[in-house]
């Protein structure tokens, strides 16, 4: 079920708050943390978690609005909070259409945990498809080493979704997604990023030192290359997701969260 409201979780007084803090954050170099304690406490990092999990149950037309009004006054703001929100859609957009392999990740989202995206690698452009980050199968998961980057709002992240390559068949490699919790070991954070390059959203690395994702924690473990982006085909341009994955046969067109 969606919600059906026109209301905007975002009032005059929020946006203006905003707007004013923005200048400081990228002149700084620092996290837009007042921001985001406000819009976590007015529950708008729920925004598209489906009611029946504790979210808000908004549409991708109204998330859409929200978002754009958000960017208006505060772009690093709005590009961060959608890098939280692309995963909770694409959990939802999955959960709709029968997917139940995702449910554990979206009652972690209706519980207040907040995700990041571990895509991005140094040597990899094609990330997604591929991956420079090592998975080597162990018992109970899979041991993760080297390094993931521009992993947007570091500081507050309690989940880090990303991929990394088992290459122990080299003929037929395997991309195993998942997601870290923060509190997990073997890995640390190393503040690389500059806001007076980039933006204010501190999207630091994080580099995996061994430590093992755990079985349950595991979203997909599929074949590297176009056939195993079922995971990622609802956030891709082609409706139901790219030519000749899973997602083209299962996927309904196009992002919905609905």
């Amino acid at each position: 079920m969606a919600a059906t409201t026109d209301t905007s979780l975002l009032t005059d007084e929020m946006l203006q708050r905003f707007h004013e803090c923005a200048p400081g954050y990228h002149r700084d170099n620092q996290f837009f943390q007042e921001d985001f304690e406000e819009l976590r406490d007015a529950g708008y990092l729920k925004i598209v978690v489906p009611m029946e999990f504790g979210g808000m149950g908004l549409n991708l037309t109204q998330a859409i609005r929200e978002q754009h009004m958000l960017a208006c006054h505060t772009p690093a703001t709005a590009i961060a909070v959608n890098m939280h929100a692309y995963w909770t859609g694409l959990y939802t957009d999955l959960y709709r259409i029968g997917d139940e392999s995702v449910k554990w990740l979206l009652e972690e989202a209706g519980d207040s945990e907040i995700f990041a995206a571990g895509h991005t690698e140094s040597g990899n452009d094609m990330p997604l498809l591929f991956s420079t980050t090592n998975a080597t199968s162990v018992d109970g998961g899979y041991k993760i080493e080297r390094r993931k980057s521009f992993g947007t709002v570091t500081p507050v992240w309690t989940r880090l979704g990303f991929h990394s390559t088992d290459s122990t068949d080299p003929v037929a490699p395997k991309v195993v997604h998942r997601s870290l919790p923060r509190d997990s070991d073997d890995h640390q954070i190393e503040e690389t990023w500059d806001a007076l390059g980039m933006r204010a959203t501190r999207s630091d690395d994080t580099v995996f030192e061994g430590c093992v994702a755990p079985t349950e924690k595991i979203a997909r473990v599929l074949p590297a290359g176009p056939a195993g982006m079922d995971l990622f085909g609802l956030v891709g341009s082609s409706p139901g997701g790219w030519p000749g994955s899973p997602a083209s046969t299962t996927a309904s067109p196009g992002a919905s969260w609905t």
